[in-house]
């Protein structure tokens, strides 16, 4: 074999392993943490659109009128 030719290959074949074992890891976990903050920045849309529905207004007024005539306690005898 031509020692150019061994050499390019030997090149390649160690350019592959470099990719195999350092980017592509880093990948997965660039992803992984891109996955994460996409799913934490839906659930931060969710409480806005709710806030701006008025819906925590609804449950804290229900909540309130729970609380305030104990609707939630044991009935007395």
């Amino acid at each position: 074999m031509n020692p150019t030719t061994l050499l390019i290959t030997v090149g390649g074949l160690m350019a592959v392993a470099v990719i195999a074992i350092i980017v592509v890891p880093r990948v997965k976990k660039a992803n992984a943490k891109r996955k994460q903050i996409a799913q934490q920045n839906a659930a931060l849309v969710d409480d806005y659109v709710r806030v701006m529905d008025g819906d925590w207004m609804r449950e804290a007024e229900e909540r309130s009128f729970v609380e305030t005539f104990h609707l939630d306690d044991e009935p007395s005898k």
